[in-house]
């Protein structure tokens, strides 16, 4: 391709201020022109023929290349027409003059938004993946997932469970974290400070360590937008559309090894309820935004519709709204309060009381494991959390009938446990089971009884394994508990205790002494 006749012509596309003059101004397109041209790209006429606004492609919702994109459109398309006979009588280009057809806005403004894709590499066929990375195993990927509850249920509390638990690397109820790391929680309902101090109540429910504390207090962080000033979709030219916050939080975010952004309620964040689905469709735009930006998971809560909330429906479309969220989310939650302990003792076959409440969660949809329909139900007392298994006699259908390990069948008290052993081990505590059943009655405010059966349930679960200590004592205990995390073998150079010496009854023994 020959070089421009004018070096000035040149200098016109080096900036993105010039190329949107030669987008606009310079090639007197009329306002009808530009409107058929930017309009869908959501830019106003005013927008587009202010150069000043393209220095900072952020307000208006461009993607970070589109910058660049422009300016090689513009480039080449001054190229091109240098190469052909003068047009409108002009005989030469130069800064001040640039007098193309009516096409040459449209082309420019096209080939700038898409051109006709290059061939598939084989090292981009080889190294394509069917599925995003995945967090929680069989629950959270990296990409875009709505949790649905009626208000009250405790959709933040369930959220911020969640968090702490990818942070610190420990299973959530049950599922393994595989890809540990920060979570960033965007709260458009609740002040900070009532954020915070669930996470306080949750690192208290969960008995966790001074130390494992501080790593929640730097991997969950915790933004502030209530106000209504953050959205992500916005109207512009009477069109929804991704507003700039996706992009500031991306590029806010690319270093600082985040998995999971929640944004804590939906509807803070649209644009508003007079065009439900086209607002929906935009924030589902701005998280994908964020999902690509990031390589992580975009978590949405959103309520429940009255209908669906009365009549305590687990479908798709259980939510409020629009159809546009659920469709373009990959991974939906849907969860109800029990109406009272009736029903829960129905679901569950377990009696409740308040202040303690039960509610079901059933898996709706989720693209990237099989099968989809599976149901969890909890019990909730204040900001603890337990899991509990299904009613024996309900499990009559395949969404029930999901096989539950060790941990879920664990009881809230016995989680705690484990995470109180696991945060003494990190430290380099080595706990006897006398002495951990000593730290549990004082750390987790239990009696005696509760906290040797916590003991002997982990023990029983192959969560806890009792080991030969490496330089015993003379005196005192010669062995102690091996917390394990769910999927790590104990390490090779670790010798087991052996089993205690079964114990004769005292009919046993009197028989042994006549013998």
């Amino acid at each position: 391709m020959s070089a421009l006749p004018n070096s000035s012509a040149s200098e016109l596309v080096t900036t993105l201020g010039d190329a949107c003059r030669f987008l606009a101004e310079r090639l007197q397109a009329d306002d009808a022109t530009l409107a058929r041209v930017f309009k869908p790209m959501g830019l106003s006429v005013d927008a587009v023929r202010s150069p000043a606004a393209w220095d900072n492609p952020l307000p208006l919702g461009l993607a970070p290349d589109f910058r660049q994109s422009v300016i090689d459109t513009g480039r080449r398309i001054l190229t091109e027409r240098a190469e052909l006979p003068p047009l409108n009588g002009r005989d030469r280009i130069d800064e001040r003059s640039v007098m193309f057809d009516q096409q040459a806005p449209l082309q420019a403004a096209a080939r700038a938004v898409w051109t006709f894709p290059e061939p598939v590499t084989f090292d981009e066929l080889m190294a394509a993946d069917l599925t995003p990375a995945e967090i929680i195993e069989g629950f959270l990927w990296a990409d875009l997932a709505l949790l649905v509850g009626s208000g009250g249920t405790g959709k933040t509390v369930w959220l911020l469970w969640m968090a702490v638990c990818i942070a610190l690397g420990r299973p959530f109820f049950g599922h393994a974290i595989l890809k540990p790391g920060r979570v960033l929680f965007l709260t458009g309902e609740d002040p900070k400070h009532v954020v915070v101090a669930t996470v306080r109540q949750i690192c208290r429910a969960m008995a966790l360590s001074d130390r494992d504390i501080k790593t929640v207090l730097d991997r969950v962080r915790i933004s502030d937008v209530t106000g209504g000033k953050a959205k992500l979709s916005a109207v512009k030219d009477n069109l929804v559309v991704p507003s700039e916050l996706p992009i500031i939080i991306g590029n806010a975010s690319r270093d600082q090894e985040v998995v999971a952004t929640m944004f804590d309620p939906t509807i803070s964040f649209a644009a508003g309820e007079s065009r439900v689905n086209d607002s929906e469709q935009g924030i589902v735009e701005s998280g994908r935004i964020v999902r690509d930006m990031i390589r992580c998971a975009s978590i949405f809560s959103h309520h429940t519709g009255q209908g669906p909330a009365k009549s305590r429906e687990f479908s798709m479309y259980s939510s409020r709204n629009g159809s546009a969220l659920p469709d373009g989310c990959r991974m939906e939650w849907v969860m109800h309060r029990a109406e009272d302990a009736k029903q829960w003792r129905a679901l569950t076959g377990r009696p409740i009381e308040k202040p303690r409440y039960g509610y079901e969660m059933a898996v709706v949809r989720c693209q990237y494991a099989a099968p989809p329909d599976a149901h969890y139900f909890f019990e909730r007392e204040g900001h603890s959390i337990e899991r509990v298994p299904p009613r024996p006699t309900n499990i009559g259908k395949a969404d029930r009938a999901e096989p539950v390990d060790a941990v879920v069948e664990l009881k809230a008290r016995n989680e705690q446990g484990l995470n109180l052993l696991l945060s003494e081990f990190e430290q380099g505590v080595r706990l006897s089971r006398e002495t951990a059943v000593q730290v549990m009655q004082a750390r987790m405010d239990v009696t005696r009884q509760p906290a040797r059966d916590v003991v002997s349930a982990l023990i029983d679960a192959g969560l806890v394994v009792e080991c030969l200590l490496p330089n015993p004592p003379e005196h005192g205990a010669r062995t102690y508990l091996h917390p394990l995390r769910r999927g790590v073998r104990l390490p090779n150079d670790v010798k087991l205790a052996p089993p205690p010496k079964p114990r004769k009854s005292a009919a046993g023994e009197a028989a042994a002494g006549r013998a």
